[in-house]
């Protein structure tokens, strides 16, 4: 406690691990924060009362952390999805225009700019100069 500041929260700062430091949460913790939070690094952090570098360190560092992380937002992803596939269900035509142009582009479903090049060499003086006035 700040004799100062009585009320004043401890700041809580990132520093580096001094060697042979033990970590301050099991990776346990970290992956359970990371699944309730959908993968989302600053509410785990929040979650588990530390900066956000400390969940982006716990993840460069322990790849079944990393792995955590990458299994929580392809769960997001996939809940994402199905309110999506939802809207489209219901006649949303902007869900379902959103869904054919990205999951659908296999299948052609892309807005594409056709530009055409032309050779400009082969043109007489007279095409060129209606070419410009135009």
């Amino acid at each position: 406690m700040n004799k100062r500041h009585p009320t004043a929260k401890p700041v809580i700062t990132d520093k580096p691990k001094k060697v042979g430091q033990p970590e301050k949460f099991e990776s346990a913790d970290v992956i359970e924060a990371l699944k309730k939070t959908m993968g989302m690094r600053t509410l785990a952090a929040r979650q588990l009362g530390c900066a956000y570098g400390t969940i982006r360190r716990y993840i460069e560092t322990y790849p079944e952390i990393a792995e955590a992380e990458r299994e929580a937002r392809e769960n997001m992803l996939d809940k994402v999805e199905l309110k999506l596939y939802d809207k489209c269900m219901k006649d949303d035509t902007t869900a379902i225009i959103f869904m054919l142009k990205t999951l659908g582009r296999n299948r052609g479903y892309v807005e594409r700019s056709e530009h055409r090049i032309m050779d400009m060499s082969k043109l007489s003086d007279d095409e060129l100069r209606a070419i410009v006035e135009n």
